[in-house]
């Protein structure tokens, strides 16, 4: 090859990298936009949403499952979280049915004028 061929292939080589080199910059940028899009806190929010109405099915689900397979053991605790919920009042109605022929000490005072 001659040195004129050899100049001009160099060129042409030359050519063909600056042209990689652009399509790598422009894919570069995209790739930048397109992250730069996704990073934004409505984005970021709707992602974390979805995730967590994603995690709260899969529970309610394997909660179903669960009362379908074990219906005994799922009452059990639902009587026990109940009870767990009314214990003040439960403790109060069991103190009142104890005490109910008593008499108070203001039980006197309570009627005179």
């Amino acid at each position: 090859m001659s040195a004129l061929g050899r100049l001009f292939a160099g060129i042409n080589d030359l050519d063909a990298a600056k042209a990689d080199a652009r399509a790598a910059r422009a894919r570069l940028l995209g790739t930048v936009q397109e992250i730069q899009t996704r990073m934004t806190p409505a984005n970021l929010l709707d992602e974390a949403m979805a995730a967590a109405r994603a995690r709260s099915a899969e529970m309610v689900e394997n909660a179903g499952r669960a009362a379908r397979d074990r219906p005994a053991t799922v009452a059990a605790t639902v009587a026990g979280i109940g009870l767990l919920l009314a214990r003040k009042p439960l403790l109060r109605l069991g103190a009142r049915l104890l005490h109910r022929g008593e008499e108070t000490p203001d039980a006197d005072h309570q009627f005179s004028s």
